[in-house]
């Protein structure tokens, strides 16, 4: 019930329209507490990974909704079944504490209240106090939540938030349908979008990545991330995160990284 209050009002629903908001109304309407049970024992199911592949592909599946982008591209957003949100909301909460705690400080973009602004924050107070040679770097990666490898997030779950493996198995062992009016698409690759799990499961991939970089300020708000050295280290880091994209399924978009520097004469040599 706690999972089903943080859903946000006038959020929409996934292929069969069903919201949080109709689910809360048909439990405010209840005499017993048989809806809630059952709600329970489907949620339950999910995190014990009980459905066969073929039903999985079903309950993962999403609709798509295409947006204009300002550059003129286009940005699908892909929504999926309230139920299945439902019981992803569930197990990140089981989870989402203690992960977070051992992703910083390298990475704030998972439970962390005020995230963002203090990544802002802390780039700031070293822009004014940057050491002679050093630099800024904010790295921007192409599309990195639709590449991210999913073999990588599976190993990663696996190995430190083994009571969630069965239901993120669940997810990734299947191909769900993604809709769009009258087309669709197979799910194939990336993290599933929109779903509460997602962030924590990018994060836990790219954070092997985070922790083998070199610099002494590297700060990671999910897919941004900003790195602080001198020009010799940012080089380095740079070269392992071109090498490991094989590994990772993420590739640097230059076009969008920017370099913050007093003197650019080294970088351009």
């Amino acid at each position: 019930m706690k999972a089903l209050r943080t859903f946000p009002l006038g959020l929409s629903g996934g292929p069969d329209a069903i919201t949080a908001q109709h689910i809360r109304d048909l439990l405010a309407g209840a005499t017993g507490d048989s809806l809630q049970q059952a709600l329970v024992d489907f949620v339950n199911l999910m995190l014990a990974g009980a459905f066969e592949t073929e039903v999985c592909s079903i309950i993962f599946d999403g609709r798509l909704v295409a947006l204009s982008k300002k550059d003129g591209g286009i940005r699908p957003i892909s929504i999926g079944y309230t139920l299945r949100r439902l019981a992803t909301k569930c197990a990140n909460a089981h989870v989402i504490t203690r992960r977070s705690q051992a992703l910083q400080p390298q990475q704030l973009g998972v439970g962390v209240l005020g995230g963002a602004e203090a990544a802002v924050h802390a780039m700031r107070r070293l822009l004014t106090n940057l050491p002679p040679g050093h630099a800024v770097i904010k790295l921007d990666f192409s599309n990195a939540f639709n590449c991210v490898r999913r073999d990588l997030i599976l190993d990663s779950i696996a190995g430190k938030t083994p009571e969630i493996y069965r239901l993120v198995h669940s997810a990734y062992s299947c191909q769900p349908v993604l809709s769009f009016g009258g087309h669709e698409i197979l799910s194939r690759e990336g993290a599933h979008q929109g779903d509460p799990l997602g962030s924590l499961e990018f994060c836990e991939a790219v954070q092997p990545l985070l922790e083998r970089l070199q610099s002494s300020a590297k700060i990671g708000f999910m897919d941004d991330v900003t790195l602080s050295e001198d020009l010799v280290t940012i080089e380095k880091d740079i070269i392992t995160m071109l090498e490991s994209s094989p590994d990772t399924g993420l590739h640097l978009n230059t076009n969008k990284c920017e370099l913050i520097v007093e003197d650019f004469t080294p970088a351009r040599g």
